[in-house]
């Protein structure tokens, strides 16, 4: 009896010192990896550093409580510096937004980070997939279009304040609220007001509560009414843009969140409600600044859709001195400056949060190049504009106008005819840009993402944007293997031209010191000379698997669309209505006659309905039975070989082409209804069988294979 007590107590024993080192002894605590995580810091060992992060992640893979929450917050955000320090953006992005999760757990259990949380949500921003392909178009398929007053539907007007040496397609006129009439400034619209869009920028005086308040007193409507009553019998399209910039009032902070942003709201809906009364040629904009008052944001302010028609926002990238220009400066990533600036970047998140339903203006942007109380430079004015003229609207189609800052003001230089320099970048900036020239009479092209090209083109002028951080990209285009061209200069322009008929893929790979973002471009020419690139926003398909060519065709063609903006499912299933629906886009979707459906199983206004219609009307199909066609049930290969001998028959076609069937495996398989369709198919390569020569009739056809049959039938009859 002691003996067993004994035994026991001995593997009692040894299980708690398993336990207290881990089952196998190899088990670390927290204080054996913070021993080394702070020589390493000490030592400034980057790559010891992230080792230890990693080791005290797998000590709290679970973390429970604010200290454990804590001990882990720091060292991630530190893992995340060094890996941004050495080019490797995917795990910095990733550790910053382990630190984030952290922090953001303990700002919710009672400790305050708001700030760093800020600061951490902008550095990740910088470090995303900033990478995309564009080229000019046409008819530019991918751009927005909200059918807002004054919008063109395409093109970005542009202009400036004061008087610029060259032809634009906009004004911009300010006016002081209170003290100043619009009509007072008649003098300063151009002539020709047909092709000129007009900003006036309604200015409140010293930018102070007090000021907005006084917009709603009933003694200053009429001062209200007389201006919008005046812009309202001009001829010209006026975009009004009031209270500019009212997300950085050095006044907010005398003054709690709710007052500020209700003063606003009130005296913008007050203009806008009479604006929209009685003025439709004017517009009204929302435009705050791009960077809001820290606790701030654009949206606080945003009166509502109802009120706003164009959504605007100032944009100037002047040099700051308080930059500290080191990777990992948080602040300057929130400032966009620095390592950081990217004045692209700076913009993303008010034209992609009012994008997507109104159009968006640029209301002044400037780049000063000298100062009484600043540091500037000459050769940072022409680099930021240059840069910011060339992607504005490539980058954001949202982007309708853009106006330039052309004065002086508070001891800062901007004006265009100050510098030779200056004006000479922005006029070969702007002659470049075709989406701005063609406002103005040049070539109707526009930029547009170059997953969304599909009209008749010689060549394709290919642009990308690329970034990342501190650290400059090479970009290379290969089209079917061959390298085209490498470059290291914005906007890494290459023009695409010669292609043959059939499909060909386009690599575009962009490299940031360790990190390299590759990019795939499915571009189809067609016998007419028309070039396709939309099976490109096709993510689920593999350019290298047989079914590519076919659906890249079918989608050139109009007659395939994805089952979500990108998402093909080719391994999908194969519907009889999805087939009609693609036969009756052949035909150029034709006009029909008054008689009803034919069957009971197909009701009106389904996005087959007419095309079933059409079908029956012309005996290419006949249904299941009398009233039932069945129009979601998977289609099967006999099936989609009868469908089209019948359509091959509508065409005019004489279909007597056969091949003997009788030696196939499967054979035997067939219906009788279809014996006829099948030996055609055969015949004309429309179903080739499988490597054991199995024509499998009965088999449920995918949309690949749908889209192989289709391409094969059109290339037979020449369609």
């Amino acid at each position: 009896m002691k003996k067993t007590i004994k035994r026991i107590c001995a593997i009692l024993l040894t299980l708690s010192l398993c336990l207290a080192g881990g089952i196998f002894g190899n088990a670390e605590t927290y204080w054996d990896v913070q021993r080394d995580y702070n020589a390493a810091v000490a030592s400034g060992n980057g790559a010891q550093i992230i080792a230890c992060v990693k080791r005290l992640e797998a000590v709290y893979a679970n973390p429970s409580d604010m200290d454990e929450y804590m001990r882990l917050a720091g060292p991630f955000e530190h893992a995340a510096l060094e890996y941004e320090k050495l080019t490797q953006y995917a795990e910095a992005n990733e550790y910053y937004g382990k630190s984030y999760a952290c922090y953001e757990w303990l700002d919710k259990n009672g400790l305050d980070f708001r700030d760093k949380l800020q600061c951490l949500n902008a550095i990740m921003s910088h470090l995303s997939d900033h990478f995309e392909l564009f080229t000019e178009a046409s008819l530019p398929i991918s751009n927005p279009y909200h059918e807002a007053i004054n919008e063109p539907v395409n093109g970005t007007r542009f202009g400036s304040c004061n008087v610029h040496p060259g032809e634009e397609s906009g004004h911009l006129v300010y006016v002081q609220f209170y003290s100043e009439n619009i009509y007072d400034f008649a003098w300063l619209l151009p002539n020709e007001y047909e092709s000129k869009l007009i900003e006036v920028a309604w200015n409140v005086p010293n930018e102070n509560l007090s000021d907005l308040q006084g917009v709603t007193k009933s003694s200053n409507w009429d001062y209200i009414k007389r201006n919008v009553d005046w812009l309202s019998e001009q001829d010209y399209s006026f975009l009004l843009r009031f209270g500019a910039e009212v997300n950085c009032w050095a006044d907010l902070d005398n003054h709690t969140k709710e007052e500020n942003t209700k003063a606003f709201k009130d005296a913008f809906i007050l203009i806008a409600d009479y604006v929209h009364e009685v003025a439709p040629n004017v517009a009204m904009v929302f435009s705050p600044n791009e960077i809001s008052n820290w606790y701030y944001d654009a949206d606080d302010f945003y009166p509502g859709d109802e009120y706003v028609d164009w959504v605007g926002l100032s944009s100037y990238n002047n040099y700051s001195a308080s930059v500290s220009n080191g990777i990992g400066s948080q602040t300057d990533a929130w400032y966009s400056r620095g390592v950081y600036e990217n004045q692209i970047e700076r913009i993303r998140s008010i034209v992609e949060k009012y994008g997507d339903r109104k159009p968006i203006i640029i209301s002044e942007c400037g780049f000063c190049y000298a100062s009484s109380g600043s540091t500037q430079t000459v050769e940072h004015a022409v680099d930021s504009l240059r840069f910011f003229y060339t992607y504005v609207n490539m980058v954001y189609p949202q982007v309708k106008a853009i106006y330039y800052f052309n004065t002086n003001f508070g001891g800062n230089q901007y004006k265009l005819s100050g510098n030779d320099q200056v004006l000479s970048a922005y006029e070969q900036t702007l002659k470049a840009n075709v989406s701005m020239q063609a406002t103005i009479g040049g070539a109707q092209k526009y930029y547009t993402s170059l997953d969304s090209f599909s009209e008749s083109a010689k060549s394709l002028n290919i642009y990308a944007y690329a970034y990342k951080p501190g650290c400059k990209a090479t970009v290379t285009y290969t089209l079917d293997g061959k390298t085209l061209q490498e470059s290291n200069r914005y906007p890494y322009q290459y023009t695409l031209s010669s292609l043959s008929e059939g499909v060909h893929v386009l690599e575009a790979k962009a490299v940031y010191g360790k990190t390299a973002e590759i990019r795939n471009y499915g571009i189809y020419v067609g016998k007419d000379g028309k070039i396709s690139t939309v099976v490109s926003k096709m993510k689920d398909l593999d350019f290298s698997r047989w079914y590519y060519e076919p659906i890249a065709y079918g989608m050139h063609r109009g007659l395939f669309n994805g089952l979500s903006a990108d998402t093909f499912s080719p391994n999908g299933s194969m519907t009889r209505g999805m087939l009609v629906t693609v036969l009756y886009r052949m035909e150029a979707s034709p006009e029909l006659t008054d008689e009803k459906i034919p069957f009971t199983d197909v009701p009106e206004g389904k996005y087959y309905s007419d095309a079933v219609k059409w079908a029956a009307q012309n005996d290419i199909v006949k249904g299941l039975s009398a009233a039932s066609f069945a129009p979601n049930n998977q289609i099967t290969r006999e099936q989609i070989a009868t469908i089209l001998y019948r359509y091959a028959e509508y065409l005019g076609e004489d279909p007597t082409e056969r091949t003997e069937i009788s030696n196939r495996p499967d054979a035997s398989e067939v219906h009788e209804y279809a014996e006829d369709a099948i030996a055609w198919a055969v015949a004309t390569g429309i179903i080739q069988g499988d490597e054991k020569g199995r024509l499998t009739p009965r088999a449920a056809a995918t949309r690949a294979h749908m889209a192989k049959m289709l391409m094969s039938l059109c290339e037979y009859y020449n369609k």
